[in-house]
Formats: structure tokens, sequence, C-alpha cells
């Protein structure tokens, strides 16, 4: 969970974007009772008319389930959430050890792309085999920790964070379940990977950096739109049995490049 002032805050402005969308709904059925009143008043001359909510259907609006969950671009409040995650900002790096052979790091441990084919490298036991995976180097079991990935606007890609017992040479849950907390972004979707059915995530737009903030004790997992400063997407009430996690990436395009901040 977060600090409770930080928590309290992305609260409010979920309820006060839920409140502005109520009263625009109510303004909206009363314009359409208004219409079909004024229809109906005038059914003698034009009969074959319909009346708006004949025609349009009753307007409603659903309240988003689990609010703590799924929250989807709600903005910063005056600046002050943004700069408070930033004082939680961690260096990562990648840990060549655990990188599948297609993948590519850069020579700083910055960034990660697709190759051209696999790399001959020693099949040790950290690396991933199956998927093209890689973790940073950091692993955290306690405290609050932030930092960003640069995605850009080309390829699909996934990003989180991961339990350090994944499995590393077959296949795996890429949910809370299997041990992985992450979003994704594929076929110009972003999605939450909640399940395995995952959830799609209605954003405005699509996202160029990402901000992941990880609260361990508080088994809160939350991600942010670094440019625009939307909420993506809070995975809460996460467990991680007590072990370490790490920051995962998945290149899943060749077009993709991924890039630790800053």
């Amino acid at each position: 969970m977060f600090p409770w002032e930080l928590r309290a805050r992305i609260l409010e402005d979920l309820k006060n974007e839920i409140e502005k969308r109520q009263k625009s709904t109510a303004r909206l059925s009363e314009e359409i009772s208004q219409q079909e009143t004024k229809s109906q008043g005038e059914k003698s001359q034009h009969s074959d008319v319909k009346s708006p909510t004949t025609r349009y259907g009753k307007v409603t609006f659903q309240l988003p389930a689990g609010p703590e969950e799924r929250l989807c671009h709600f903005s910063w409040r005056n600046g002050a959430l943004k700069e408070h995650l930033k004082k939680l900002q961690a260096s990562i790096t990648l840990d060549p050890d655990t990188a599948h052979p297609d993948l590519v790091l850069s020579e700083d441990r910055k960034s990660v792309k697709r190759g051209a084919g696999q790399q001959d490298l020693p099949d040790n036991p950290e690396r991933f085999a199956y998927w093209p995976f890689v973790l940073g180097h950091q692993s955290f079991s306690s405290g609050r920790h932030s930092w960003e990935v640069e995605v850009g606007d080309e390829g699909d890609w996934a990003i989180g964070v991961a339990r350090e017992s994944i499995p590393r040479k077959g296949q795996l849950s890429l949910c809370p379940k299997g041990g992985i907390w992450g979003v994704e972004k594929w076929g110009g979707q972003i999605r939450a990977l909640t399940t395995h059915k995952v959830t799609l995530l209605a954003l405005r737009w699509v996202p160029r950096r990402v901000s992941i903030h990880l609260d361990y004790a508080g088994g809160t997992v939350a991600f942010f739109d670094a440019d625009e400063g939307g909420i993506i997407f809070v995975f809460s009430h996460a467990s991680f049995a007590g072990e370490g996690v790490r920051p995962w990436l998945w290149v899943v395009g060749v077009r993709s490049k991924l890039r630790l901040c800053p």
C-alpha cells in the first residue's frame, strides 16, 4: 500500500472523476427526456419519428470495479503526487545473466532490444531460455521503490516486477499467480496481466514512458504514464511470499526497444 497521503490523493482523484462523469450523464439523460417529451408532442405531425430513447437506448455510467486495481488516466494533483513518487526513484540496471539469448543489452545495461538471432551465451541457471525476458539486477524485499522505463512508439512489450523464483527454462503464467505483476502493449492496446485472460485498459493514449512503483510491505505495484501523469493500473493486495522481487522486462516484438530511465 502507498503511504496514506498518496493513497488518499489517488482515491480522491478517482472520486472526483466519477462524480464529474455522473453529473455529465445526468445532464445527458435529462436532455434525452426533454427531447422525448417534445417528440411525443409532435407525434401526430411526425408519426414515423422514433423517440431519442428508442433510437439511442438508455444512457448509463458503470462505476469501475475495484477502484484500487483499475485506475486509468486520472491526473496528477498539482504535481504533488509526481514529486512524491520521484523521491522513491531507484537506480536500476539490467542483469545480463538473466537475459534470453535473443536479447541484446547496451553497454551501460540500461536498454535492451531483440538481436538478429540467438547469441552463444552460457546456459546458466538464472538465464531465461524460453521467453525473451530480462530482469533488473536489483532485488527488493522491503521498502518502497520507483523506476521508469522508456517503451517508445514501436513494437510490443511488457514490464513490471517478478518474483525471484519464476521459472527460467520453461513456460509460466504471466500474472500474479505466476509471480509476475505487469502491464503489456499488445497489438496497439495496453493490457494488465491480471489473469491468463488479461484486462484491457481503456487508456486515452499509449504511453511512451512508464513509471513503476513498488511498495513491498503494502503489497502494491502501480504503473503511471511518466509523461502525461496518468495512472495506468494498480495491483493491490499483492503477495510476494516473503521473497525478493525484481524489475521485469519482456521485449515482445523485433522492433521493440526498452530503456531504463534515467
